[in-house]
């Protein structure tokens, strides 16, 4: 969809995977630990559900140089939780986990 929306990700600390590292970059302050899972609101500009497997995300991330860059994702289905469309202010989303965000 042709929409801005978060999407909400859910990642177990105990098996972490290559997506975890993706988000690490694009989701810098909307990333909190909370018991053992990580969880992550990415903000995209558009997203697709036409394959059964993944969901297609694409997103604005900095590249080394300091340049936004637009990238495109697929995600695991079963590592996003929920997508939030339209612009949306989540500064306060993981105001439950406190301070100790990585």
């Amino acid at each position: 969809m042709d929409k801005p929306a978060s999407v909400f990700l859910e990642f177990d600390r105990r098996n972490p995977s290559v997506y975890l590292s993706i988000v690490k970059v694009i989701a810098r302050n909307s990333l909190a630990e909370v018991g053992d899972l990580w969880v992550a609101v990415l903000p995209v500009k558009s997203y697709s559900l036409a394959d059964h497997q993944f969901i297609e995300i694409t997103a604005n991330v900095i590249d080394g140089k300091g340049k936004e860059v637009q990238m495109q994702i697929w995600i695991p289905r079963n590592l996003v939780k929920a997508i939030l469309e339209g612009k949306a202010d989540l500064s306060a989303a993981f105001s439950f986990a406190g301070s100790g965000t990585k």
